[in-house]
C-alpha cells in the first residue's frame, strides 16, 4: 500500500513537473507570438499565432485535468488506505476481546473443576468416616 502510494505521489510530482515545464515553455510561446503579432501585421500570421494560442490553451487545460484526476485518484487510494487500517484494527480489538472471553471462561472453568474436586475430596472425606 505504501510503495503505491510512493509511485502515485512520485507520477503525481513528475506531472508537476512536466506541468511547470510546460506552462513555462507556453507562456514562452504564447509571449513569442504576442512579439510577433505587434511586429507582423500579416493576417495569416495572426491567425496562425491565434491557432497556436488556441492548441496550448487546450493542452493546458488537459494537464489541468489530467492533474485533477490524479489528485482524486490519490484521495481515493488514501480513503481505501484508511478504510483498511480501520478494518485490520477492529479485527485486531475482535481477536483481543474473544482472546479476554476465552481467557475468562478458562479461569472459570478452572476454579469450577478445583470447587468440584473440593467437594469430591470432602464427600470421600465423610465417606471414610462412616467406613
Amino acid at each position: 500500500m505504501e510503495n503505491h502510494k510512493y509511485e502515485s505521489d512520485k507520477i503525481i510530482q513528475e506531472l508537476r513537473e512536466k506541468h511547470k515545464t510546460e506552462l513555462s515553455e507556453i507562456y514562452e510561446e504564447n509571449h513569442s507570438l504576442q512579439l510577433r503579432v505587434e511586429e507582423q501585421r500579416d493576417r495569416d500570421t495572426v491567425r496562425q499565432v491565434r491557432r497556436d494560442l488556441e492548441e496550448y490553451k487546450k493542452r493546458y487545460s488537459d494537464c489541468n485535468l489530467e492533474v485533477c484526476e490524479l489528485r482524486k485518484e490519490r484521495d481515493a487510494l488514501k480513503l481505501e488506505k484508511n478504510d483498511l487500517i480501520i478494518k485490520q484494527a477492529k479485527e485486531i480489538e475482535d481477536e483481543r476481546n474473544l482472546r479476554r472471553i476465552q481467557n475468562t471462561e478458562g479461569e472459570k472453568l478452572k476454579f469450577r473443576v478445583k470447587c468440584l474436586e473440593d467437594d469430591l475430596q470432602k464427600q470421600q472425606l465423610k465417606a471414610d468416616k462412616r467406613a
